[in-house]
């Protein structure tokens, strides 16, 4: 059985998400621009101290055991997997090949991205856990900004082929709050500074619109092979 596109009573809900998301590139531009200049002056970044109160209250063992388990969703090893079996099953439901080629670039890309990124700001991270995965600088969070984008990108597949508005609503609030989780475990596990996750996010955003974008107007040219 193939994947399709359902259609329900009101067609425009289906770019819900996409326009929610769209609606946020330019916060999120501007709060990345905010950033960018408290690092190069060396002021501390806008959300930090507050942030990092609330998860000191939130930080316990149980809470470092659930929060582990977040965080190694986005681990090398984690994304590498979960990517093949998602072109695998995408391939075999759907025959959507630009999805394919734009999870698989966006991801790849996204990772290449936020290294370089890492290397230009050399944001020194918290002390941490040797224990918790922690590759490169800081600034930004590889797991916000890979994981929306890729689990972001995943969501918007998957809403396409939803039948109703409320079960696109629900499944889209339900990876909404698991993206964000994922971020949040690196301030919990104190890998990240609050900054890094919401500058992760931010970017993440934007890339995420960019891969939807693509994704609409590359089925225009090059529709599914049923």
């Amino acid at each position: 059985m193939e994947l399709k596109p359902q259609l329900d009573n009101n067609p425009e809900s289906s770019n819900f998400l996409f326009y929610l998301f769209f609606s946020l590139c330019v916060p999120s531009m501007l709060l990345l621009i905010l950033y960018l200049n408290q690092l190069r002056a060396g002021k501390a970044l806008l959300g930090d101290t507050m942030i990092v109160r609330i998860a000191e209250g939130m930080t316990n063992p149980f809470s470092k055991f659930v929060f582990t388990l977040f965080t190694e969703m986005v681990t090398t090893e984690g994304i590498i997997a979960l990517l093949i079996l998602s072109i695998i099953l995408i391939w075999w439901k759907s025959r959507d090949y630009v999805a394919i080629i734009v999870l698989a670039l966006g991801t790849y890309l996204s990772d290449e991205l936020n290294k370089w990124l890492k290397e230009v700001f050399a944001r020194e991270r918290p002390l941490i856990d040797p224990g918790i995965y922690a590759e490169g600088y800081s600034f930004p969070s590889g797991h916000a900004m890979i994981g929306l984008m890729f689990y972001g990108f995943l969501t918007y597949f998957l809403l396409t082929k939803l039948r109703t508005s409320k079960s696109k609503l629900i499944f889209g609030i339900i990876m909404s709050l698991f993206i964000f989780l994922i971020g949040f475990s690196r301030i919990i596990l104190n890998a990240h500074y609050p900054s890094d996750v919401i500058g992760g996010f931010a970017i993440g955003f934007i890339g995420l619109v960019i891969m939807v974008l693509l994704h609409k107007g590359g089925t225009k040219v090059w529709p599914n092979k049923k």
